[in-house]
This record gives C-alpha cells, structure tokens and sequence, in this order.
C-alpha cells in the first residue's frame, strides 16, 4: 500500500495532509494560540 502526499492544507487550528487514499487531520493548540510568521498582538 503506497501512501503519496498530495498535499497540506490548513483550516483554523486544523492541520490536513492530504494523501491519494486518505486524509490525516491535526488538531493544534486545544487552548491558546499557535503562530507562525506572526507577531503577537
């Protein structure tokens, strides 16, 4: 069974890799924030 990444998206706190015969999903950050590239304001 070959797993291919296709590709990653992002929604929010949830992180997707996205292979040709399924998805894994990642939550980050239950409490507070995640930045990345940004400043906090």
């Amino acid at each position: 069974m070959e797993k291919t990444k296709k590709e990653v998206q992002t929604h929010g706190k949830h992180l997707y890799f996205i292979f040709t015969n399924g998805v894994v999903q990642l939550h980050l950050g239950l409490f507070g924030e995640v930045l990345i590239n940004e400043r906090k304001k």
